[in-house]
């Protein structure tokens, strides 16, 4: 009976020393889901901040990409301007040339008037200018 008495102790003190280790795990287990959650509160914040930076940038990519479009219409245009001004200016040439003198035969010099070829050479070089200058801004929103 002694024995056994001993025995019970020993039951006894194995498992008060574990349920202490359990407390202490469930104490751990409590503090590291309350950090976990603190982490996925965390993480969500930061996902949702970072989804609305990319709504942000798409819209950002689709507005340069709108107006890629439109300059290179504009770029489109002044190049059949520039073809149609260069058409007329060597036209001009050709008749102030074919003419034997170089106002067409009327007396009056041609570069007299607004729609001589000084004239047109003038706005095609204008055109052109313009162009260039389109076709760098153009370059620049490519890179």
């Amino acid at each position: 009976m002694f024995a056994s008495f001993f025995l019970s102790l020993g039951d006894l003190k194995l498992v008060r020393c574990q349920m202490r280790s359990m407390s202490k795990n469930m104490d751990s287990l409590v503090l590291e889901s309350n950090r976990d959650r603190l982490v996925d509160e965390t993480i969500l914040g930061d996902l949702e901040y970072y989804k609305e930076k990319v709504k942000m940038m798409e819209r950002d990519i689709q507005s340069l990409l709108e107006e890629k479009d439109e300059l290179a219409e504009e770029r489109d245009e002044l190049t059949l301007k520039n073809d149609r001004l260069n058409e007329r200016l060597m036209a001009s040439i050709r008749s102030s040339n074919s003419g034997g003198n170089a106002d067409g035969g009327n007396g009056a010099n041609s570069f007299d008037h607004p729609s001589s070829s000084e004239a047109l050479y003038l706005e095609n070089r204008q055109v052109l200018l313009l162009m260039l200058m389109l076709m760098g801004s153009l370059g620049q929103c490519a890179e």
